[in-house]
């Protein structure tokens, strides 16, 4: 299964949660920077590397969630991402991107009633500005995709 998971972290939020353990706010944009350099250049274990340790100073950061999603999903360890970004999901439930990123790893684990479920949560959900009408519609594409294919059954 393709993702679209092109860009890690982009959860949109304004709800940072605090800071744990005092980390340096320099050294965690340097680090977020260089896994986001690696994750664009395919090396998602290094990139994953680099976003856990963000997320030892900040466990619930969705942006450090949605990019250590990004990187287990790419490296098809499904099941491990769901983790991530159901977290992320929860601090940013109009994050309608990692809702989608949900849909694709339940798919990929062959759970398409929770898949559907979660592509119809999405695509109820209120949309917060035009920039998500594209997201919505490859949403419905692949809500059409799973229905046709559990009529087929």
């Amino acid at each position: 299964m393709t993702t679209n998971a092109k860009s890690p972290g982009t959860a949109s939020t304004n709800r940072t949660p605090k800071r744990s353990c005092g980390t340096d706010s320099h050294a965690d944009e340097q680090r977020y920077a260089r896994g986001f350099r690696a994750f664009r250049q395919g090396h998602y274990r290094q990139a994953l590397g680099l976003f856990t340790r963000l997320l030892l100073g900040e466990p619930l950061n969705p942006r450090y969630l949605m990019a250590s999603g990004a990187c287990l999903q790419r490296l098809h360890r499904y099941e491990d991402a769901l983790r991530p970004y159901c977290l992320c999901a929860a601090f940013s439930p109009t994050d309608l991107l990692c809702q989608l990123y949900i849909a694709q790893c339940l798919m990929a684990l062959g759970k398409s009633a929770q898949a559907v479920e979660a592509l119809r949560r999405l695509l109820a959900a209120p949309m917060k500005d035009d920039g998500q009408q594209a997201l919505r519609q490859h949403a419905q594409m692949l809500l059409d995709t799973l229905l046709a294919a559990t009529h087929k059954e």
